[in-house]
């Protein structure tokens, strides 16, 4: 075993040896981040219209919607690819959807910005008109 002294601070450093890989995998407690595909999204959101009528509160649903909204995900798509879609991570996707909803449509309705359901605004990241409305927008 190796020791030194850290620069910025009296902790020891130590090697304990190697490190087992599968024992750092079972102590991480991080969630593997689910993975969305272009259908999984569509019957998602298409789930979610289906409950509107019964959620009574536009487009904010309690968390009830979003654990039945990932049963049927899981029952729609049992061979889903990256981490589970459950409660939480369909409320944040939601919110996720609905912040670039009005982000789209504030760009529709913005001068100087042309918009296609096909091809988006057509815009480098580097474009001085991007650059103005990210400007206003983060403020």
């Amino acid at each position: 075993m190796s020791c030194s002294l850290s620069v910025q601070s009296n902790h020891l450093l130590c090697s304990l040896g190697p490190v087992n890989l599968s024992d750092v995998e079972k102590s991480n407690p991080r969630k593997v981040p689910a993975k969305w595909t272009e259908e999984e999204e569509h019957a998602f959101v298409l789930y979610l219209q289906e409950q509107v009528p019964v959620a009574r509160d536009g487009v904010n649903f309690l968390k009830k919607y979003f654990n039945s909204t990932a049963q049927h995900l899981k029952d729609k798509f049992p061979n889903q690819h990256g981490g589970e879609k459950m409660a939480s991570t369909c409320s944040s996707k939601w919110t996720l959807l609905k912040e670039e909803y009005f982000v789209v449509t504030d760009l529709k309705s913005a001068s100087g910005f042309t918009w296609s359901d096909e091809h988006g605004a057509r815009m480098a990241s580097c474009d001085p008109i991007w650059k103005d409305y990210i400007k206003v927008m983060v403020l």
